[in-house]
């Protein structure tokens, strides 16, 4: 990035001062607003890159008599990988199994981060909203997915989809 963005500034002509030797210059207006807006660029996309390693590893929707949920019970499930070398913060992700409801439930603080290369598993039903399910029934998601087919999304605070998968029946 740095690189682009030098040869960038470079290719824009400086202002000589009058009165001094035309071998002395100084940066135009043009030339310094360029570059901050460069840089704002970059530092955004960075910024949101982070997301781009998340993904829906796995999914198993009829969980039946496999994996046994922190709650004693068989719920469905998805694993999220942290394919990155960053930590991800997961409190305050949404997940849906509606891309019209991107909000529909929202990853508790409770849930840890996602640490880099790490893999972390999301249960679905059996929350402690809606009874009592053990200590860490905050942290499964409350509802269930379609056994007949359909898609998991993750979304970020503002909105935007970070990755989906889909499944079939």
């Amino acid at each position: 990035k740095s690189d682009f963005i030098c040869n960038f500034a470079k290719s824009i002509p400086a202002v000589p001062l009058k009165g001094r030797p035309h071998t002395t210059t100084i940066f135009s207006m043009k030339k310094l607003i360029a570059i901050l807006l460069l840089l704002l660029v970059a530092q955004g996309i960075s910024a949101q890159s982070i997301y781009d390693n998340l993904i829906i590893n796995e999914i198993q929707v009829c969980n039946t008599d496999l994996y046994i949920d922190p709650s004693n019970n068989y719920g469905a499930w998805i694993e999220l990988h942290n394919t990155g070398t960053q930590v991800i913060k997961l409190a305050g992700l949404y997940v849906t199994d509606d891309k019209e409801n991107p909000k529909k439930f929202k990853i508790p603080g409770s849930v840890a981060n996602l640490k880099a290369g790490a893999f972390r598993c999301l249960w679905f039903d059996h929350n402690q909203a809606d009874g009592n399910y053990g200590g860490q029934s905050d942290q499964q998601v409350r509802f269930k997915p379609n056994v007949e087919g359909g898609a998991i999304y993750l979304f970020d605070s503002q909105g935007s989809q970070i990755c989906k998968v889909e499944y079939p029946a």
